[in-house]
Order: structure tokens, then sequence, then C-alpha cells
């Protein structure tokens, strides 16, 4: 299995894509009760981002497919060296976190965009396995992996449920 996977373009914008999870069927819910495919950021930086008016896609070649929200920014901020995690379920009616589109348990890309459009992070992924994100290794680093026990809004390194799993 070939990973392709995109490098964070310098550290003038601190946010990374941290982890993900492209075929959740017994993980983490949201608001509803829903078990949606879901991403996590991480703010590397020592102040709040609010990340609305930013953009997140499933498609590279298109870096503007769904506007982060940015009516409200006590949902759209995250702390210093903290995590938001978004909804990648395909009903952005359902609340602020939630984009307009799935992920692809195929494989696909995931990118984050600022808002004139410039890329921030994004990586492209092969065949997911239902249940096992795939994350930084450490929060914000460069090194990835699997993980058999996900991480959602809680630190990928050093953790106990951050456990390592080999490519599906």
């Amino acid at each position: 299995l070939a990973w392709l996977i995109g490098c964070t373009l310098g550290f003038s914008q601190p946010v990374f894509i941290n982890e993900f999870l492209a075929s959740n069927t017994v993980g983490a819910t949201d608001e509803n009760g829903q078990h949606d495919d879901w991403l996590e950021l991480f703010n590397a930086s020592n102040n709040p981002m609010d990340i609305g008016g930013m953009y997140l896609t499933d498609d590279l070649g298109q870096p503007t497919k769904w506007k982060i929200p940015d009516t409200n920014p006590t949902k759209t901020t995250i702390a210093p060296g903290g995590f938001l995690l978004f909804w990648l379920d395909g009903e952005p009616v359902q609340g602020v976190l939630h984009a307009n589109f799935k992920l692809g348990a195929g494989g696909e890309d995931i990118g984050l965009f600022d808002a004139a459009g410039n890329r921030v992070d994004g990586l492209s992924f092969g065949p997911q396995t239902a249940n096992i994100s795939f994350g930084r290794s450490s929060d914000g680093g460069s090194d990835f992996q699997f993980f058999i026990n996900p991480t959602p809004l809680a630190s990928n390194g050093g953790t106990a449920g951050g456990s390592f799993a080999e490519a599906p």
C-alpha cells in the first residue's frame, strides 16, 4: 500500500490535520448520536486560533469545497495546544462542525486551506479499515500511523489509547 502524504507548508499557520477516521461504525458519535467520519485538527501554537473562514476539502484540486463557518467563533476556535473535531458527514445543516462531504474509506484526499485558498495542510490516503484511525504519531509531527484505538480530541503521542496498527 503506497501512501502519499502531503507536507505541511511552513510553520506560519500552526494548524495541522492531526487524525481522521474515514469509516466510523462504533467509535465517537456526534451530538446526534451518529457514528460519522471525523477529522481532528491540532493547534500547535501558543495562541488560540479561530479557523472560521478557512476551508476543508476531500479534493486537493478543489480547495474551497467547504468553508468552515465564521459565524460562531466559540465553536471554531482551537485553544493553544488544543484540538477541534469536525464531522465529515455531508450534513452541514447539523451544525457548524459538520462538513458538506464525507470521506471515502477506499481512499482520497483531505485538505485544510486558509481563507485565501492557500494550502495549510493536506494528505492523500489509501484504503481505510473500519474504526482504525490514521494520524500523526505525535501531535503536529511529521510521521503518521494507524491507531487501533482512535484518539479524537486527545493527544496522539504517548497515550495508551493511541496504540499502533499495521497498515491494512
